[in-house]
């Protein structure tokens, strides 16, 4: 009544222009109504804050309470404003929030909740408020990494903490004094399955100032700390976040940590081979499987090496044939409970001693003819037993020209019977013999 807006196709779930009509087929969780259109942005604040808490939507403004107070202050430190989330309860506002996690594209690790455990819905949940109406405990985290950086030097952590996570979160608190408060870290979100994470080396590391070198170290009995599944779940008085409101999750064992760190991974040419850097900076006994690539995108082992637990240790690979033109490079970590993980792809050019290579892709098992041309050429392919007697091999042999660059040209040789072959390469009249075995 009295509506003066001169839209008259507004509906729910339904575009009405511009032609054609698009509709909504998804859930709506809820609608906010008005009884007129003159709230003022301050008040639209407090329903946003609302809807924010509620289906942990990270917005780009304070939260505020029903009562115009504020629960989330962005300039508090503006490095921990990612993936708000919150638990509260907000009578005016009919908010009972008792367990949170952030739905923001970019995931998490962390829920917080009261009550004895985390149920499929708010309903279910059987926690309460201690302090009751306009009870807020929130938290963000900083956006960092998963994984920690290495060398040890850099890090920050109390001494007996051999290693933390990177990600940390800043809490803030309004009129919150439950001691039920929970904190679950899910490292299925790391890596499916993650492990080890065993309940005797994991801490809750809990700071005043966000320089974790001098934070609280707390341990069993100050807080419960349980694992199942790869989700690691502490009960934490709630005290413990009055003066020391930022916190992460730690180990005080190389056995848990938090996970493995790999980094300085280089390529470099020496002697017509590639010479292969990294440093393990810590983890669990694992195999570093050495995979190469023509064109970055198809892996296959090169080698593998067998490491020891702990860190930092350096490593090295030769690959003594190096394909021409371009190789791509990357590690690949398998640890003892076969989780798998995987550097960053390195390329490197120039180091072969020809301009030729015929090998077999381990992965595949089939036979390739890798050429570098720095110009135009024209190339003659062709095959022939030890008898000397020419064979085709359709695809292969024979005449082509081919542009400057990095070719690769399979080789059926799985039609061939097994015995020696010679495959000649002519390029701009300069031949070139191989020699293949097919088994």
């Amino acid at each position: 009544n009295g509506r003066s807006s001169a839209d008259l196709n507004n509906a729910l779930g339904c575009q009405r222009a511009p032609s054609p009509q698009g509709f909504f087929d998804g859930a709506i969780a809820e609608i906010v109504t008005y009884p007129n259109t003159s709230h003022t942005p301050a008040l639209r604040n407090r329903v946003e804050s609302y809807l924010g808490i509620k289906y942990g939507v990270t917005l780009q403004h304070n939260y505020l309470s029903s009562t115009a107070a504020t629960v989330w202050d962005l300039a508090k430190d503006p490095a921990y404003n990612t993936n708000i989330t919150g638990i509260a309860r907000d009578d005016k506002s009919a908010l009972l929030q008792k367990q949170s996690k952030s739905t923001s594209v970019t995931p998490d690790l962390l829920t917080v909740y009261i009550g004895p455990s985390k149920t499929a819905n708010q309903y279910n949940n059987t926690g309460t408020f201690a302090a009751g109406d306009q009870s807020f405990f929130m938290a963000a985290n900083n956006n960092a990494p998963f994984l920690y950086p290495w060398p040890p030097a850099a890090t920050e952590k109390p001494p007996g903490i051999c290693c933390r996570l990177q990600r940390e979160w800043l809490s803030q608190k309004t009129n919150f004094t439950n001691t039920d408060l929970t904190l679950e870290f899910d490292f299925n979100i790391v890596t499916p399955g993650y492990a080890p994470l065993n309940i005797a080396d994991l801490r809750l590391l809990v700071d005043d100032d966000g320089d974790f070198t001098n934070a609280l170290i707390l341990g069993s009995p100050a807080v419960t700390i349980s694992v199942s599944s790869s989700v690691v779940t502490v009960v934490v008085p709630a005290s413990n976040f009055t003066a020391t409101p930022y916190f992460t999750l730690a180990s005080v064992s190389l056995s848990t940590l938090l996970p493995i760190e790999t980094g300085d991974f280089t390529a470099g040419c020496r002697n017509n081979t590639v010479q292969l850097q990294w440093t393990k900076f810590s983890g669990g006994a694992n195999i570093f499987s050495i995979e190469r690539s023509a064109d970055g995108k198809l892996f296959s082992a090169v080698g593998a090496l067998q490491a020891a637990a702990g860190g930092p240790k350096a490593y090295g690979f030769t690959d003594p044939l190096p394909l021409p033109g371009t190789s791509y490079y990357r590690l690949k970590s398998i640890d003892q409970q076969s989780l798998v993980t995987y550097s960053p792809v390195l390329n490197i050019s120039g180091c072969s001693p020809g301009k030729l290579l015929l090998t077999t892709e381990p992965s595949t098992g089939q036979s390739v003819l890798f050429l570098q041309l720095p110009r135009q050429a024209a190339i003659n392919i062709s095959l022939c037993d030890v008898l000397g007697r020419p064979l085709d091999l359709p695809g292969l042999t024979g005449r082509r020209t081919l542009s400057p660059g990095d070719w690769q040209l399979p080789v059926p040789a799985h039609t061939l019977a097994a015995g020696i072959y010679f495959l000649s390469v002519n390029i701009n009249g300069e031949n070139n013999v191989l020699r293949m075995l097919q088994r």
